[in-house]
């Protein structure tokens, strides 16, 4: 969707950086404007309104436990098992007061399944000498993003595509 035609006020659209009126419309009628945009986040104290986030991922992966040991080797990340009768791996990737979200890892249930992810790390560098080291691959070489800072796209023991990415407002 190039551009929106929201014209009622209640919540923040990431898409046209304006605030939206949820429908009560039933689902078939809204349009995917209205029903990806629809929960909102906002700060008690500053007031601020924040578009929807991303609350969890998974990570599909032919031999779980191999993956679970690449990504805690590579990123540090606390993975457990999960409590439950299923191969499910919970993630935790850094500390609560962090930005970020937690996922797990679980059986590939679909031979297409995949995830891609972004991942930030303080040096696109040494991750990538990490990652090469557990197993995964570089698909892409490192990129300059001018005033942002530098991505790659890696592959890990499964054969997921993710991407890490380093802030760097020097970047040119």
């Amino acid at each position: 969707m190039d551009s929106c035609t929201c014209e009622q006020v209640s919540q923040f659209c990431p898409l046209c950086l304006s605030i939206v009126e949820p429908t009560s419309e039933p689902f078939t009628t809204r349009s995917a404007h209205q029903v990806l945009y629809t929960s909102v986040l906002q700060d008690e104290e500053t007031g601020r309104v924040f578009g929807p986030h991303a609350l969890h991922f998974e990570i599909n992966g032919d031999n779980p436990k191999r993956a679970v040991q690449f990504h805690a080797k590579v990123f540090g990340w606390q993975i457990k098992k999960w409590d439950r009768p299923v191969d499910y791996w919970l993630i935790k990737t850094g500390e609560d007061k962090e930005p970020g979200i937690d996922g797990a890892i679980m059986q590939r249930r679909d031979e297409k399944a995949t995830t891609y992810d972004t991942v930030s790390v303080p040096s696109v560098d040494e991750f990538l000498r990490k990652i090469v080291k557990a197993g995964g691959k570089v698909m892409q070489k490192k990129t300059t993003i001018p005033g942002i800072g530098y991505t790659v796209h890696c592959a890990d023991t499964e054969g997921n595509v993710f991407g890490i990415m380093q802030d760097d407002s020097r970047a040119k």
